[in-house]
């Protein structure tokens, strides 16, 4: 197997903030330990660390996701102690290394009633400390009561001897098997299994915290995004709906001929689909093709939302204009409810979390032709306006 290692290889040269976008690697049922990480203004200085049960990670591979909807009827069953309001970094084993997630529980939760959660899924190159601090989502969990897990991807030049680098380090290289994306993580290289990854966070997180089953949501930035979108079609029975950020759909291989279908994409249901994308993004061209930082093709933005309106079983009018604001313009298509798909573009808007801060990676990486940052759309909001919109049904 040839292993395809593009720009990310370059880029540890650089000594940045942020900068974004074979055989299975799945998620085993090995020990699992987190440590907490005391809240600011939370008592003492020691850490405790937090046993976690043993989880099991579906088969991603299967032809379809069987999309089996928590059963309505039965009651949620809550355990017996509940995590307090803080951040926890915690780790689960995997065949592709020691995996890391941190947990967000924001203050005021009633641990004896089932809460939202939200995966937010960073951009390829980066890592949970530098995309939180762009995105700033943390506040959102705390002002709105979601809990929030934003996980580490895997090294993007594959598994290593050496030890990781600090949260906070100049570069951390890490990557999603989104498909035909990013690096040694991509379905063409390392083929790491991170929807297992996904689907074995849920358990641990719902083993610490009364979680809703109803209300497990995903959103991602670039690279985050596009795993987003295998998250929706791979995992829908735990997936309620999604929302993504600068990154399309990486189910095909445009760069062999002819093009190959990397993965399976049919959610056993329609799945809530919102997506946000600049018109003048460098970094995932909205019309697809080759993206200079990562060194793919990718698909184009609408071809990723017509494959969506197909599998929701959407008509074939016109969309509605839902918002207008500025650059950005969000249009509903004519889907049903259980189904919908609405895409927000920003005319001119770059490679960037809208409402959130620059990072430099967006030119450094993609050249001067990135578009603008923009806050006619504020990403937080619209994702848990979305979510909250959209359980599952």
């Amino acid at each position: 197997m040839t292993l395809r290692f593009p720009l990310l290889t370059v880029a540890a040269v650089f000594v940045m903030c942020a900068c974004g976008t074979g055989g299975k690697s799945g998620v085993t049922p090995d020990a699992t330990a987190g440590t907490y990480v005391s809240p600011g203004g939370g008592s003492g200085g020691g850490s405790n660390v937090i046993e976690t049960g043993p989880t099991e990670a579906p088969d991603s591979d299967s032809p379809t996701d069987a999309g089996a909807t928590p059963d309505a009827s039965a009651p949620v069953v809550c355990p017996t102690t509940s995590l307090a309001a803080g951040d926890y970094e915690q780790t689960l084993n995997s065949e592709a290394g020691v995996r890391t997630f941190e947990i967000h529980v924001p203050p005021g939760l009633d641990p004896s009633k089932p809460a939202p959660l939200v995966f937010a899924l960073h951009g390829g190159g980066q890592n949970v400390y530098q995309f939180e601090g762009f995105a700033h989502i943390r506040p959102k969990s705390d002002s709105s009561g979601f809990v929030l897990v934003e996980a580490d991807g895997t090294p993007a030049l594959g598994p290593s001897t050496t030890p990781p680098p600090a949260q906070d380090a100049g570069v951390v290289l890490e990557v999603w098997n989104a498909g035909n994306c990013c690096e040694y993580a991509a379905e063409v290289n390392g083929n790491v299994d991170d929807v297992g990854f996904v689907s074995a966070m849920i358990d641990t997180v719902e083993s610490q915290i009364c979680i809703d089953p109803k209300r497990v949501f995903a959103t991602g930035f670039s690279n985050g995004g596009m795993l987003s979108h295998r998250l929706a079609c791979q995992l829908s029975d735990r997936i309620a709906s999604i929302v993504a950020v600068s990154g399309g759909n990486g189910q095909t291989d445009y760069d062999k001929t002819p093009n190959e279908t990397l993965f399976p994409c049919n959610p056993g249901r329609p799945l809530p689909v919102l997506h946000i994308h600049g018109t003048q993004d460098a970094c995932y061209p909205f019309d697809g093709g080759w993206g200079p930082l990562s060194l793919v093709t990718f698909q184009p933005v609408m071809v990723t939302i017509q494959d969506w309106l197909t599998r929701n079983g959407c008509g074939t009018g016109a969309p509605t204009n839902v918002l207008t604001n500025g650059a950005a313009t969000c249009n509903m298509y004519p889907c049903p409810e259980a189904g919908e798909v609405e895409l927000c573009t920003i005319d001119g808007g770059g490679h960037y979390w809208p409402g959130g801060d620059p990072w430099a990676g967006a030119t450094v990486f993609c050249g001067s032709g990135q578009g603008a940052l923009s806050d006619d759309i504020i990403a937080n909001d619209a994702f848990w306006s979305w979510f909250v919109a959209h359980p599952m049904p």
